[in-house]
């Protein structure tokens, strides 16, 4: 969504930017608390977020382990590298990209 559409964010609102390929999303804190896992395309980057210790792929329900750099599939070894973000306020993150893309579910 672009940041015009977001109303509902107030500019103290906490946000994980992430920066790829010149590609910029901010991912409201309050919505990932609501939601813990989420996918989406950023740079054209595949993301999957997560903040338990494995993780359900829901599609074919395959268990991926949580580690602190990749994500693991402990069947096949593949791993899935780790997306570099910030957490910052909205205004901070919005002032710096303003080109941003708004994460919705």
């Amino acid at each position: 969504m672009k940041p015009e559409e977001a109303a509902y964010l107030t500019p103290q609102e906490l946000v994980f930017g992430v920066s790829i390929n010149g590609d910029h999303c901010g991912y409201p804190l309050r919505i990932l608390d609501w939601h813990e896992l989420f996918d989406d395309v950023v740079g054209g980057t595949f993301d999957t977020g997560e903040t338990l210790t494995s993780v359900v792929e829901l599609t074919n329900k395959e268990v991926w382990q949580v580690h602190e750099e990749y994500l693991l599939y402990p069947h096949t070894k593949e791993q899935l590298v780790r997306i570099d973000g910030h957490v910052s306020y909205w205004f901070g993150w919005y002032a710096f990209y303003p080109n941003t893309e708004v994460y919705v579910p």
